[in-house]
Order: structure tokens, then C-alpha cells, then sequence
């Protein structure tokens, strides 16, 4: 059953427009998935967990470029501590964000929703994957293992728990986008 989130959180409307064309074509990509015999689906897993991945990210941004140069608005439940914090965040990097938020908690305390924060950066690394050379050599050196189903499954989670826990947490007083919409819904609550 898909579900929808509001885009409240966003600071500049062209991002939010870009996480709803995102999100957009997730739904159309997990739509074909499901078609596909089940041998074949996995050919979009990657495609799939990059796009979620790359949302994450730029929800992330959003927030962090709010605080940063949004200051009349404000930006409800964060403390002086929480944006200095991220003010001191200079360098717009999904590995940074991360770190902030940990260390500020802007996702909630560190032991809730089964560590999100080390799921977040495993989510991020499994990005990283984007490049098929993996001169890194990160494990699983199989693109197939590396983007599995539960690969999937954990990045449809991280998604839907960001996009869920930004809206309710870090709203706006307006919405100046459409709502992002998925094709699932794990029930997420925060």
C-alpha cells in the first residue's frame, strides 16, 4: 500500500520538486520491479537503492540548509546547541550530515528506530557503490549481493523513515511543494 509525506521540511522549493520527481520515479521503477519475473527483479535493486539513497541525501541537505540560512523562519524543535551544530557544518556531504545528526541527535536518540544513524551510513556506503570499479573493495564485491532484495528493502525503510520523521518533526509553517509519495509503506512510526 503506497503512502504519501508532506515535503514541509524542504528550504528551497526546486529540491523539494526534486525529491517528489525522485520519488516519482522510484515508484515507477519498483512498479516495474514487481512486473519483472522474479529472477529479472533484481536488475533494478541498484537503480532503486541509489534514487532512495540520493533522497535521503538531499532531505538531509534540505534541513541542513535551513537551519544555515533560513534563520527568520527558524526551525521548530532544534535547540541553540542542535544549530550550532550544523551551522558549523560547512561542507555539503551526506557523510557529514550523518555525523551532525548523530552527534545532535536531529533523528532522534541514538538507540531508537534500531540505530537508524549506522543504518544511514550503511545506506550511504552501499551508494558509494555507484561506481561498478569499486577500486575500494568494499564487500561484497558482487553488485547482485551488494544490492540485494533486502538491500532494497532497507533502503525503502531509511527513505520513508527520513522523509517521515523530517515532515513530523522539522515542518514549516507552509508547504511549498507536493507531498512525495511511495509505493510502499512499512508503517514507520516516529
Amino acid at each position: 500500500m503506497p503512502c504519501s509525506f508532506s515535503t514541509s521540511f524542504v528550504y528551497d522549493f526546486k529540491r523539494g520538486d526534486n525529491i517528489v520527481l525522485n520519488c516519482q520515479s522510484i515508484h515507477k521503477l519498483w512498479s516495474l520491479r514487481e512486473e519483472l519475473p522474479a529472477r529479472e527483479q533484481w536488475l533494478l535493486n541498484k537503480p532503486i537503492v541509489l534514487m532512495s539513497a540520493a533522497v535521503v541525501e538531499v532531505c538531509l541537505c534540505e534541513l541542513f540548509q535551513r537551519v544555515r540560512f533560513h534563520t527568520l523562519e527558524g526551525v521548530p524543535r532544534l535547540t541553540a546547541k542542535q544549530i550550532k551544530g550544523i551551522k558549523i557544518t560547512k561542507k555539503d556531504d551526506f557523510g557529514l550530515y550523518l555525523a551532525q545528526c548523530k552527534q545532535n541527535k536531529i533523528l532522534g536518540p541514538t538507540r531508537s528506530f534500531d540505530n537508524v544513524y549506522s543504518r544511514l551510513d550503511n545506506l550511504r556506503k552501499t551508494r558509494n557503490r555507484i561506481h561498478i570499479q569499486n577500486l575500494d573493495g568494499s564487500e561484497p564485491r558482487c553488485d547482485r549481493k551488494a544490492f540485494s532484495d533486502e538491500i532494497v528493502t532497507e533502503a525503502e525503510w531509511l527513505l520513508e523513515f527520513t522523509l517521515k520523521y523530517l515532515s513530523t518533526h522539522y515542518p514549516r509553517r507552509r508547504v511549498y511543494t507536493e507531498n512525495a509519495r511511495l509505493p510502499w509503506n512499512h508503517g514507520i512510526e516516529v
